[in-house]
């Protein structure tokens, strides 16, 4: 098959229609229509078809069966399983409230996280980061997220975030990290230990084993959305030289 052609998009195009046969580089041939599919920033379902309602370009990711349109925002606007970093800036009797971005903070349930029960769950503050999930996203009701895998019960690398540094950039920016992160992440876990968090809500948690890889990490990410791949790759291998030049 060839490759999955760009496929740029504008407010009213009709993305998918089921009684059009789809061209063989279409991305949408990724999809299966026959399971559940995910709709995410950009596209709506109307009269049987999915139809775009920002200007930008087709994005889809086969392993969840969801689509979406990537286009420049200011604002974050959350879909149903958004993976997101957020800060508390609310405690309520059951639920924390959350900043991811939005227009509205999302409720965080305090029994939301991994093995948690009524005796024993985390205690945070406001302030505090977590990395979660969204699960409601409805334009009539606050969103509301988890901080771990309520189909598996399990953490799934959510939950309450300790140390480390925070980057904030685009919602293009944090997204292509998770659209594509083998050849830019992998890059760098060669010479540098780290874990990384990524919210599509343009922020990025970093933490490696001293606070001069933490740093260096954090200008390569920064500087990916403002190079072409040729001077990205050369950033990389100055500032990985830089690095070991401190140790």
């Amino acid at each position: 098959m060839s490759e999955p052609q760009i496929k740029k998009s504008l407010p009213g195009d009709i993305l998918y229609d089921p009684s059009t046969l789809l061209s063989e580089e279409d991305p949408l041939n990724k999809l299966n229509f026959d399971q559940v599919l995910k709709l995410g920033p950009g596209v709506t379902y109307q009269n049987d078809q999915l139809v775009a309602i920002n200007a930008g370009e087709l994005m889809v990711n086969q392993g969840q069966n969801k689509i979406w349109l990537e286009f420049d925002s200011k604002r974050y606007k959350p879909s149903v399983h958004d993976p997101v970093i957020g800060k508390i800036v609310g405690r309520q009797t059951d639920h924390y409230l959350v900043d991811v971005g939005c227009a509205f903070p999302a409720m965080l349930p305090h029994l939301a996280f991994e093995g948690a029960t009524k005796n024993n769950k985390p205690n945070l503050n406001v302030g505090d980061l977590v990395y979660g999930r969204m699960t409601l996203c409805h334009k009539d009701m606050d969103p509301e997220m988890e901080c771990y895998n309520s189909d598996t019960q399990k953490s799934q690398g959510f939950g309450p975030i300790v140390g480390g540094t925070l980057v904030r950039g685009s919602l293009g920016w944090s997204r292509s990290f998770l659209n594509n992160p083998k050849s830019i992440l992998n890059t760098i876990g060669q010479q540098l230990p780290f874990e990384v968090a990524i919210g599509v809500n343009g922020k990025i948690w970093i933490k490696s084993d001293t606070i001069q890889n933490t740093l260096a990490i954090k200008r390569i990410l920064l500087n990916f959305e403002k190079l072409d791949q040729s001077e990205w790759e050369e950033f990389v291998k100055d500032e990985l030289v830089k690095v070991k030049n401190l140790d």
